[in-house]
This record gives structure tokens, sequence and C-alpha cells, in this order.
């Protein structure tokens, strides 16, 4: 599975990326925003991924300008009603500050929200960091009951409140990205035939906000009108 929209790619995490994710996850720099803080062995990695590698959980690299610069999720997906946790972390430093996190963001939340009926998106944030608790509240994401005294608090974003004010943050990327870069573009492979990640999928996609889709032998293509058209 590959999306695609801001002149952003999230690809599906596969086996060959576990070293180089290892190796990034470990960084100083990332592991102090993170509730586990071990040193991630190439065996643990390994066995993370056999527990993760399945429809309910959906990990995809980031990619800009040619180059992976980070991780972001949708896991612990429950199909109906459509509800999962999400995250994100990216290892570039010199991209914190830029758009790219939150566009990364808000490609998934498009996705989930209106080419999907998701009822609920949830993540996890640390107490003591304020940088991710504005990023996500910005979002839209509100601090769930009960959570203000919890280390690792969760967020919740509801369809009504996604409607309220993460659709607009989407309609304003739009219009600050190429009309080209302002289609989302989804993906599926084979694989995503067989694992059964198309049966989930496929008939939860509202048709209405599809321009195109195209089926070729190796690949089934869906292209979504800009949210700023629709």
């Amino acid at each position: 599975m590959r999306i695609e929209k801001y002149g952003i790619v999230l690809q599906r995490l596969e086996e060959n990326d576990l070293e180089h994710l290892r190796r990034q996850r470990n960084a100083a720099h990332i592991q102090r925003y993170m509730e586990f803080r071990e040193h991630i062995t190439p065996e643990q990695q390994r066995a993370w991924f056999r527990s993760i590698n399945n429809n309910q959980n959906l990990y995809f690299t980031l990619w800009y300008e040619g180059r992976s610069i980070g991780l972001i999720n949708s896991k612990n997906i429950q199909w109906e009603p459509l509800e999962s946790d999400a995250g994100l972390f990216i290892w570039e430093e010199q991209l914190w500050n830029t758009q790219i996190p939150a566009f990364s963001t808000l490609i998934l939340l498009e996705i989930s929200f209106l080419s999907l009926p998701a009822e609920k998106s949830r993540c996890l944030v640390l107490r003591d960091n304020p940088r991710a608790q504005n990023f996500n509240q910005q979002l839209g994401y509100t601090l769930m009951s009960g959570q203000r005294e919890v280390y690792n608090q969760q967020y919740e974003l509801t369809r009504e409140y996604f409607f309220r004010k993460t659709i607009k943050i989407i309609r304003a990327a739009e219009t600050i990205t190429t009309p080209d870069k302002s289609i989302l573009t989804v993906t599926f492979y084979p694989e995503d035939v067989a694992s059964g990640l198309t049966e989930h999928i496929f008939p939860l996609i509202d048709k209405a906000r599809v321009i195109e889709s195209i089926t070729h032998e190796d690949a089934t293509i869906y292209r979504f009108y800009p949210v700023k058209e629709k």
C-alpha cells in the first residue's frame, strides 16, 4: 500500500526497512520522546514487526524528496465502526518545525475520516512533551477524561471535531501546495489483496470522492478529489 499527497509518500512498512528504522528509533533525539527508552535489538525489532504486520496495524515509512524521514501509523484498527490509534515520529530534526509533520498526519486523517467513515482516532502523548501536545491539539485532538495525571496521555479526535476543525486545516494545506500535489492517491498491490486488506477498505471508500480508479495487473489506484473542491 502506498499513499501520496503534498509531495509526501507513505509506503507500507516492509521487513527490509527494519534495520534503518531500528537505528533511527534508538537515536537519542527520538528515544527521549518515547515511553519505551531501552535500546532496541535487531531481534526485538523483528519480533515487533511480526506482531504488527497485519490488517489491524498499518505502519508506513514516510518519504520526502526521495529520502525516508520518519514513520507514521494507524494501529489497533477496529473496522466496524472504524477506529484506530495514530502515531508519528520524524527522525530528521530539521523537519520538525516545518509543515511536513502536519501534512503527513493530515494525509492519514483525510483517508480515515473522508475517504473512509472513521468515527475516532486516538493518540498517545507524553505529559512532558508540550510540542507534541500542541501539535495534536491544533489538529483537533482533545485530551480524554481522566488523563491529566497520566504520564502517557491519551488524546482523541472524533468525527464531529474532524469536520469542525481538521477539515479546515486540510483545505488550507491544499491552498499552499501545487494542484498536482493536492490530489490524494492511494495504491493497493497484490499483497494487499492477498492479506485481505482490500476486503476491509474497498467497501468503505466514499465513491463520491473518487476522481478515478485504475486497475492494472499489479496495482489498483484510487485518486481522490481535493477537499477544497468537494
